[in-house]
């Protein structure tokens, strides 16, 4: 289905007698090797630009800045206790414009630093060595902690407040160590 509507390049494709002009799926990724996760995820931006694409996605593959500066939403559920769930999102309004103009800066959007959309909770560092001082010293003491350490693609003080912004708008819980 997914090359039928690619090569239909119209309104949508044909399949059957009902034109398709919506595309809902699930955790596509599914059993996908990464390189087969980044061709998929170059289908999807093709076939989107002429019908509209949900997709639920654990993978970090399948989400991008360029989603958003193109129009796209990052929509996060989140529930607390279960029962009632919680809805954030991410578009252009509250996403820091300079992480996607920054093409000097690719550990901004680097594969890595996408993980945070994937975390309840994260402390945010400057840099990978910085992630990496901090997880050995958790290591050493042997203390006990529920939350992720995001240093790669923080890069300096200026980003590490919009990567907290980032969270911010998807309800995720964060904190900062600035060095």
């Amino acid at each position: 289905y997914l090359l039928l509507i690619r090569e239909s390049r119209g309104n949508g494709a044909i399949i059957s007698s009902q034109p398709i002009q919506i595309l809902v799926l699930d955790e596509p990724e599914t059993s996908l090797h990464p390189q087969a996760q980044k061709r998929l995820y170059e289908y999807i931006k093709e076939i989107a630009q002429n019908i509209q694409v949900i997709y639920a996605t654990h993978s970090p593959y399948l989400v991008s800045w360029d989603i958003i500066s193109k129009g796209g939403r990052i929509i996060r559920l989140d529930s607390k206790d279960g029962n009632q769930a919680e809805v954030y999102y991410l578009d252009k309004s509250n996403q820091p414009a300079s992480f996607s103009t920054q093409p000097r800066r690719r550990s901004t959007l680097d594969i890595i630093s996408r993980e945070i959309f994937f975390t309840d909770k994260v402390v945010i560092v400057e840099g990978l060595d910085d992630a990496n001082i901090l997880r050995s010293f958790i290591e050493d003491k042997q203390i006990s902690c529920s939350f992720e350490i995001c240093g790669h693609g923080a890069d300096s003080a200026g980003n590490i407040l919009k990567w907290m912004k980032v969270a911010r708008a998807l309800g995720i819980k964060v904190g900062a160590i600035f060095d």
